[in-house]
């Protein structure tokens, strides 16, 4: 296991500020630890979570909305107090923690980053970490001094959380698609009636969805998929309704994502833009419960194609590490490389130039084959 300074841990929705504090703390020489990045081939999520956590010396947790309500995170956040890590958090929203979080972080020290500009937030972050593993700073063994009458409450109310959760999926869940077999013409196979019924409702969803009537458009393309209707049209179109905000759903992203690869298995795959293939692979890239490689590549690959900078880094990735494709350097090269050509900016310019600049110095490829995009990193 490879000792790090610092393990960053954060909600996958927030990964660019993730990126920006450990690219200031590695130009600065405090080695960092964070997912996917750090996570080897062939490794279980959770083993190397628990590993990376061990490994770190200090914990510095990137407050958000998001993260506040991670289950993920919270599991983090655990492990590094049990482990008496130093807890560090970086404070982004003005939300208040939820009672879990307060429970290990009562007494522990909030840097507050809530305001402008965020890069000069991230410099203090890293000079306090800096102090910290000076040894100049106390110890995270202060942070575990709470009461267990609380924790056993948290324990009540996170299974009583539960199962509320459980019982609202119960009730508003159903399945994407219809259950009913389908015709080639794109009908179903029962009566012609249920057939003209999803056309009827299509045709009423589109109508809504050119006035902005967005609710009603959801509704009637929700009813003409349970009437037997798989036009990926319609699934494209519930996509763009979720994606973009047009509706109030908590559950918004991630139903719009689901609708997009539907759409994009359907064969609509012309529809869709750098930024959703952008979108389907990061999901993949993110979520431990979901992760796969083999997609992350075949999205990242598309929105590659279609121009997306960002997709272009995630390839080169996947032939850096062999995730989901032959390893293979060169391609690598080749992949970051036109993320620079590209406009590349800031964390992800940075990010390029030291990732070719390591497979120089590792004879991975030679100084010439890098030298249009390391010549000013000599």
């Amino acid at each position: 296991m490879v000792n790090v300074d610092v393990f960053i841990s954060y909600s996958s929705k927030n990964k660019s500020v993730a990126d920006a504090v450990v690219s200031d703390f590695e130009q600065n020489g405090i080695r960092c630890w964070y997912a996917p990045r750090d996570i080897m081939p062939g490794t279980e999520w959770v083993t190397a979570i628990q590993e990376g956590i061990r490994s770190a010396k200090v914990f510095v947790l990137l407050f958000t909305e998001e993260s506040n309500n991670s289950r993920q995170v919270m599991n983090e956040v655990a492990l590094a107090f049990n482990a008496e890590k130093t807890i560090v958090p970086f404070k982004l929203t003005k939300e208040e923690m939820s009672d879990e979080l307060e429970y290990y972080l009562t007494r522990v020290h909030w840097l507050d980053a809530v305001s402008e500009p965020l890069n000069a937030h991230i410099v203090d972050l890293r000079k306090y970490v800096e102090i910290i593993l000076s040894g100049a700073a106390p110890h995270a063994a202060e942070n575990r001094e709470q009461g267990g009458r609380k924790k056993r409450g948290l324990l009540l109310g996170s299974i009583l959380a539960v199962l509320a959760i459980a019982a609202v999926v119960l009730l508003i869940w159903k399945p994407f698609g219809s259950d009913k077999k389908p015709t080639e013409d794109g009908g179903h196979s029962e009566a012609e009636g249920e057939k003209d019924e999803f056309f009827e409702d299509k045709k009423l969803g589109d109508a809504c969805y050119e006035k902005g009537e967005y609710g009603d458009a959801l509704a009637h393309y929700l009813k003409s998929m349970e009437h037997g209707n798989t036009d990926t049209s319609v699934y494209y179109r519930i996509a763009q309704i979720y994606l973009t905000g047009k509706i109030d759903d908590e559950a918004s992203e991630e139903k719009g994502l689901q609708y997009l690869e539907k759409a994009y298995n359907g064969g609509s795959g012309e529809k869709l833009t750098a930024d959703e293939y952008y979108r389907l692979a990061y999901q993949y890239d993110a979520d431990p419960d979901g992760k796969d490689p083999a997609k992350v590549y075949e999205f990242a690959r598309k929105g590659a194609e279609a121009g997306s900078v960002p997709c272009m880094v995630m390839v080169g990735e996947a032939y850096w590490y062999g995730r989901g494709v032959e390893q293979d350097y060169e391609q690598m090269l080749v992949w970051f490389g036109k993320a620079l050509d590209s406009g590349a900016e800031g964390y992800t310019r940075n990010y390029c130039i030291a990732s070719i600049t390591s497979l120089v110095d590792e004879g991975h490829v030679s100084r010439e084959a890098a030298a249009k995009w390391i010549g000013d990193a000599q």
